[in-house]
């Protein structure tokens, strides 16, 4: 099953944790906004990883997941144009993500994009969960952070 990412074009590339996933089987990557002639598709049938929503469980791994990568105050605006994907929220984990916001605060339960979708494969029982955090420089420490929920 495909995964789309949505990426904020000005997404800084060197910081950004999804990087490691492009080109790999199974990730398909968008840039938001779409130039003209590049609209993107619409995701109809697929969930949106969000903050707000239902959980998201294992019910639902057999639903394309749509992931929107941004800073958080640029995930706002995108979120409003993707707001007839149905939207799944995530449990409470610690990210070990280093956020740095000099003026919007971190979401209360937020993850880097990579975590966030770790922890989604996860829920579904996908084996490869693990695999998604390969080249992640901070997987050490967000798989410490979380033992007790990945059961390690």
């Amino acid at each position: 099953m495909v995964t789309a990412i949505v990426r904020h074009r000005l997404e800084n590339k060197k910081r950004n944790t999804m990087q490691p996933l492009i080109g790999k089987e199974g990730f398909d990557f968008y840039t938001y906004p779409g130039r003209e002639g590049h609209e993107l598709p619409k995701f109809e049938g697929y969930l949106r990883l969000a903050v707000d929503g239902e959980l998201l469980t294992k019910k639902d791994k057999d639903r394309p997941l749509l992931l929107l990568d941004a800073t958080w105050r640029k995930v706002g605006p995108m979120n409003k144009l993707f707001d007839y994907v149905e939207p799944r929220s995530l449990p409470a984990l610690k990210s070990a993500y280093p956020y740095i916001g000099k003026y919007h605060p971190k979401p209360i339960g937020a993850l880097s994009s990579v975590e966030a979708l770790a922890t989604a494969f996860f829920i579904f029982g996908r084996a490869d969960w693990v695999d998604v955090l390969e080249n992640y420089y901070w997987k050490k420490q967000f798989l410490e952070l979380n033992k007790e929920f990945f059961g390690l």
